[in-house]
C-alpha cells in the first residue's frame, strides 16, 4: 500500500493534443526510453527508543509484483551486485527507486551488455509521497552514484504536431553506437507526474522485421 502507482506512460498519439493544450508553453525533459524491464528497489526505516535503535526493511520489485528475497531472480541479482541496499541505507531516507533493467537475457540485450545494469527514471519519497523533480533527481543520482536514464534535452518545448514528435523520437541510443533507441519519454521539468512516451517509428519497424525473421 505504500508503493507509488505503477509506471505506465501513455503513448503520444493518445495524449498529445491535451498535453499541448494544458502545457504547450512549459519546459519538458526528454530522456531515452531504454529497451528493458521495469525494476524497483525500496527501503523503509523504523526507529525505536527515540532513534537509539533503527531497523530497515529493503525490497525489490518488478513492474507488477514485489519479489520475495529468497526467490531466485535476476532482479535481486542485479540489485545486490550494484550494492543498492548499502547505498540506500547510507542515504537514510524512506525511498522507492524505479528504473530500467537492461542487459543479458532481457529484451534481446539490444545494447550488447556483458552484465545487467539499472538506469533510474523515478525517485519517490515514501514520506511525502512525491517524486523528485528532474533537477532533484539529477543531483540525487550524482551524489549517490546511481545511473540515470540518458537525457536528450532538458529544455524542450513541444512541437506543433504529433508527427513532428514521432520524427524527433527517431535516433540512436546513448548507450551503444549504431543501436536505434526504442523511443523517448517526455516529462514536465517541474512536475514529473506529467509524462508520456513516444515510440520511435524506425525502432518499431526494426523490431517487427527482426521478429519476423526470428519466427
Amino acid at each position: 500500500p505504500f508503493f507509488p502507482s505503477k509506471s505506465d506512460e501513455k503513448n503520444a498519439q493518445a495524449v498529445f493534443t491535451r498535453m499541448k493544450q494544458l502545457h504547450g508553453d512549459k519546459i519538458w525533459v526528454v530522456t531515452e526510453k531504454l529497451e528493458g524491464q521495469n525494476i524497483s528497489a525500496h527501503i523503509r526505516f523504523f526507529r525505536f527508543f527515540k532513534g537509539i535503535l533503527t531497523l530497515s526493511k529493503f525490497g525489490v520489485c518488478s513492474h507488477v509484483r514485489s519479489i520475495p528475497k529468497g526467490e531466485k531472480s535476476q532482479f535481486w541479482g542485479t540489485i545486490n551486485r550494484l550494492d543498492y541496499k548499502a547505498k540506500m541505507k547510507k542515504i537514510g531516507r524512506n525511498l522507492f527507486l524505479r528504473g530500467e533493467h537492461i542487459g543479458p537475457k532481457i529484451q534481446s540485450n539490444e545494447y550488447k551488455l556483458t552484465e545487467t545494469d539499472v538506469y533510474l527514471f523515478d525517485v519517490y519519497n515514501l514520506d511525502t509521497k512525491e517524486m523528485m523533480s528532474y533537477d532533484e533527481m539529477k543531483q540525487f543520482c550524482s551524489d549517490n552514484e546511481f545511473k540515470m536514464v540518458p537525457v536528450i534535452d532538458d529544455n524542450f518545448t513541444l512541437p506543433e504536431t504529433v508527427g513532428e514528435l514521432l520524427e524527433y523520437s527517431n535516433g540512436f541510443s546513448a548507450l551503444k553506437d549504431g543501436v536505434l533507441r526504442e523511443g523517448i519519454v517526455i516529462r514536465l521539468r517541474d512536475n514529473p507526474k506529467v509524462s508520456f512516451k513516444v515510440r520511435s517509428p524506425k525502432y518499431l519497424a526494426y523490431r517487427a522485421k527482426k521478429n519476423e525473421k526470428e519466427s
